[in-house]
């Protein structure tokens, strides 16, 4: 009996040595996770675009004794600008009214140091948009042969952006792919497809080259005779612009 309790703890000895002796080789085996790489890449596309929307805005100014008079005359002109306008080609619903005022007018005596009431300006701003982009010159004469005194700009846009800046974004992500490919190739290594993507900024631009005749205080006398040919307009394509980053691993 004592033999074979003596051989049990000679069992469990020998058993408990090898547990301890096995456990560091089971660990020094076990592998050791190495960090992913990454390369970090900025990427960038552009499309350039020819504007289809083109913003005319024009305006009417009218100086009368009276604020009725002012505002009588200036919607009888409006309205007539307005009319020229439509008959011409440009949608009832695409002008827009931006701004309209009824204000006193004053000159100060010099002698008594009092202003004094000498009339009242009604003014009246609008825009009207058009796809016919190639024409804006002609309407910019219409509306100003038709009585609009003040010409407040034109500007070119696109009717549907969001189209070409999918473009840019699928233009950036092919610039970012290809800085990775060749950070990589340098490195002697490859990348495969990004594991994260952020999208930058966006914007749009354009270089306009509008020469046409700034009426603002012209009698209609003048800029009848001065604009006999029509206004020249000329723009430049939009550039639509798409940023991203994105990481790669190797």
């Amino acid at each position: 009996m004592k033999k074979f309790k003596k051989l049990s703890a000679m069992v469990a000895l020998t058993a408990a040595m090898l547990t301890f002796t096995q456990v560091p080789a089971f660990a020094a085996e076990a592998p050791v996770a190495q960090p992913q790489k990454q390369i970090i890449v900025h990427g960038t596309g552009i499309v350039n675009v020819t504007p289809d929307m083109a913003t005319l805005r024009f305006g009417v100014e009218t100086l009368e004794k009276t604020a009725k008079a002012a505002q009588d005359k200036n919607a009888a002109v409006t309205d007539k600008v307005i009319s020229q306008l439509i008959q011409a080609g440009i949608a009832k619903d695409k002008i827009t009214t931006n701004y309209y005022s009824v204000n006193p007018q004053y000159r100060y005596n010099d002698e008594t140091g009092e202003r004094v009431l000498t009339g009242y300006q009604a003014y009246n701003s609008f825009s009207a948009i058009t796809s016919d982009v190639n024409n804006t010159g002609k309407y910019i004469d219409i509306a100003i042969k038709a009585g609009a005194n003040n010409n407040d700009g034109v500007s070119f846009s696109l009717s549907n952006p969001n189209k070409y800046y999918t473009q840019a974004l699928k233009l950036a992500l092919e610039n970012a792919s290809s800085n990775a490919s060749a950070i990589a190739s340098a490195l002697g290594t490859t990348v495969g497809a990004p594991v994260q993507i952020t999208e930058q900024s966006s914007y749009f631009s354009y270089t306009e080259e509008a020469n046409y005749l700034n009426t603002n205080a012209m009698t209609k006398q003048s800029v009848s005779a001065d604009i006999a040919g029509g206004a020249d307009i000329r723009y430049d394509k939009i550039k639509v612009t798409a940023n991203l980053d994105a990481v790669f691993t190797y």
